[in-house]
């Protein structure tokens, strides 16, 4: 992750998320992250902090929630 998407995660107002945005850190945050594809929302997710690309056990990158994007996630959750 690079130094500027900590500004950029500060800047996003939750509201500002789109819709299939939300549902895609609600997928994140409820679903194995091995079934996730890289959609363009996941890579718009990643620009702004909330999602990152992990290494799983048997080497293959995958995508999980920050801790920013977890937060996040468990707002809309509460919220919904």
């Amino acid at each position: 992750m690079n130094v500027n998407s900590n500004a950029n995660v500060a800047e996003m107002h939750p509201l500002n998320v789109l819709a299939h945005e939300i549902a895609t850190l609600l997928l994140l945050l409820n679903a194995p992250v091995d079934v996730m594809a890289a959609t363009p929302d996941v890579m718009a997710l990643h620009e702004v902090g909330l999602v990152q690309l992990i290494a799983s056990e048997q080497g293959e990158a995958r995508f999980a929630l920050t801790a920013e994007g977890n937060a996040v996630a468990r707002a809309w959750r509460r919220l919904i």
